[in-house]
């Protein structure tokens, strides 16, 4: 799921932060190159007729994969929390602002223009697995599995 680069950027950072445990989780995304490149590419084909959300910070038809990884871990990191780390890892968080940031990822998968461009995913494909990260290291980090939204929405973030 974690490139070896991933996680020593993730374990080199949480060795710095002071807060990582049980009452001070981190949200970390294992993203789903795939899914994202098919993503990107329904939105940058302009068929779609959705406007981009003011989350993304790229004009229409440059959205790359790596631009909407960033845009969404600062996003979701702008909930509340203690900041975001190589765009896989918003941390520290209290439990606060841990759902915070899980409410702002819900905000982010029901907006009408990621929706959109869901709809070209397979089935069951999602642009992200969630853990929660509970301690100093990411190979302990927990699956988040995540409640999907109401039919007729998809998961985007799982």
């Amino acid at each position: 799921m974690f490139t070896t680069a991933e996680q020593q950027a993730v374990n080199d950072y949480v060795a710095l932060v002071v807060a990582i445990g049980e009452d001070d989780p981190g949200l970390l995304f294992g993203w789903n190159n795939g899914a994202l490149a098919s993503f990107i590419a329904s939105a940058n084909a302009g068929v779609i007729a959705q406007p981009q959300p003011g989350f993304v910070s790229t004009i229409p038809g440059t959205m790359t994969v790596a631009s909407i990884m960033h845009d969404v871990v600062v996003c979701v990191a702008q909930a509340g929390s203690g900041g975001s780390h190589a765009d896989i890892l918003v941390a520290p968080n209290t439990l606060q602002q841990y759902a915070n940031a899980l409410t702002r990822l819900r905000d982010v998968e029901l907006d009408p223009f990621v929706q959109a461009h869901l709809a070209g995913l397979p089935a069951g494909a999602t642009l992200a697995t969630t853990f929660q990260l509970k301690d100093r290291t990411i190979v302990n980090a927990i699956p988040c599995a995540r409640l999907g939204p109401l039919v007729p929405h998809r998961l985007a973030f799982a």
